[in-house]
């Protein structure tokens, strides 16, 4: 499952971004220049599938805290466009799928497993008045649905298309393309048009619908983090299901949580643990007398383990990255400032895992380093910046042509092109 593409307006400094991620993908560029807007944009998606609009939106202080400041509050609606490209057998381990009459979710192999699939999603939202107490309101919202047999041609036929406009009232197109109408319930989708909803409401807090929770799982499983030592140094609450805070709150549970269930990620995390720590023994969760976890690090030739407060900012930072690099249940996961707190060295491990990671779901990163920039291909760096007061966000390769072709034959390393000055866009008050 890999992003496509997101599209973002008016949010906070976005006043319109257009981004094609590759696998792995690194966005460079000068300070305040729209990045770190840029990850909370992708925190507050995933808040969206997972919470609903409107919590999201409290969760973020109010419409006013995320609306594009340039412009009055009621005249530019904020306005999201995932596209997310998988296949059948991706999808279905997010959910069952009782639109699909052939077959049922489970183990071992299906004949429609290859289709590759595209799904789309466009909302749009405003303040119906320029004051903080104003109501906001869902403008409109678009589900697309297509599919391809073809795990290389790269066309797809869409085959359902659910509209609701901004009264509530759903119009739902079903393709009567016969090469394709056979994958959908088209009694499943009809069955939607019965159902009214709040103009103050995404569609997808109520769906119904299959193939919309599978996306909406997909997009609640999104991770967006900013790690903190102060915060990945707390302790932890159990539970079934934890989760790392986007500053790196609770992580002894998370490590506990893959001891105990994925062992042999565990192992992967120490892995890369003993490449930063090669006398590292051993990295447990215990009880604490506050009825919380704690994290304790039991190193070769010491005779007691080192508790959180005892090992340095870059110990745990790379523990934390690691393990929200592994973690199965993330879709799609964005690192801010990566290098924060770590060594040089460190970071040639944790982009070597990243790099593994990204065979499996897009890895963002933001950086300031020249030595990730040297660890990425030309293609793999989008370059943020400034103009008139909105961020802008672009390929390298589309700001400058000529950069894979000097890279590729070895004229210059991409941190030495960037800090040149060449692209004005990627160096603070460079011109361009």
């Amino acid at each position: 499952m890999f992003l496509r593409q997101l599209t973002i307006r008016n949010y906070k400094s976005l006043r319109n971004v257009t981004f094609a991620p590759t696998p792995l993908t690194a966005i460079v560029g000068p300070n305040a220049a729209g990045k770190t807007n840029f990850a909370d944009a992708i925190h507050f998606l995933s808040e969206v599938y997972e919470h609903g609009l409107e919590a999201a939106i409290v969760r973020k202080g109010g419409y006013e805290n995320i609306a594009y400041r340039k412009k009055k509050r009621a005249q530019t609606p904020i306005e999201f466009e995932v596209v997310i490209d998988t296949n059948m057998k991706e999808v279905s381990e997010y959910m069952v799928f009782s639109m699909l009459r052939n077959r049922r979710v489970r183990s071992g192999h299906c004949k429609y497993d290859h289709y590759q699939v595209r799904l789309t999603h466009r909302f749009s939202f405003y303040a119906s008045k320029t004051g903080i107490r104003g109501p906001f309101l869902v403008t409109g919202e678009d589900w697309s649905f297509s599919f391809s047999p073809s795990e290389t041609d790269g066309s797809f036929q869409e085959v359902a298309h659910i509209r609701r406009n901004q009264d509530g009232k759903l119009n739902i197109t079903i393709s009567e393309d016969s090469k394709f109408e056979h994958h959908i319930d088209i009694s499943t989708l009809k069955l939607l048009e019965v159902f009214s909803y709040s103009t103050q409401s995404l569609f997808v807090t109520n769906s119904h619908d299959q193939f919309v929770k599978s996306f909406v799982m997909i997009g609640a499983d999104f991770r967006s983090y900013q790690l903190s030592a102060v915060y990945t140094r707390q302790s932890g609450v159990p539970t079934p299901n934890p989760n790392l805070s986007p500053f790196g709150e609770n992580l002894p549970a998370l490590v506990d949580w893959l001891q105990r269930k994925h062992p042999k990620l565990w192992a992967t995390v120490m892995d890369g643990m003993r490449d930063i720590l090669p006398e590292l023994n051993e990295i447990s969760a215990r009880d604490l007398h506050t009825q919380t976890l704690g994290l304790f690090f039991n190193e070769e030739g010491i005779g007691r383990p080192w508790n959180v407060n005892e090992v340095s900012d870059g110990t745990i930072q790379s523990l934390a990255l690691l393990v929200a690099a592994v973690d199965p249940r993330t879709s799609l996961l964005l690192i801010d400032e990566v290098e924060s707190s770590v060594h040089p060295w460190i970071l040639r491990v944790m982009m070597k895992q990243m790099r593994e990671v990204s065979k499996l779901k897009n890895v963002i990163v933001t950086s300031h380093s020249p030595v990730l920039v040297n660890l990425l291909k030309p293609e793999e760096i989008w370059v943020a910046y400034r103009k008139q007061g909105a961020t802008n966000l672009k390929r390298l390769v589309d700001l400058d042509p000529s950069v894979k072709a000097g890279w590729e034959e070895g004229h210059f390393q991409l941190s030495d092109f960037l800090d040149s000055g060449a692209v004005g866009q990627a160096v603070p008050g460079g011109a361009w």
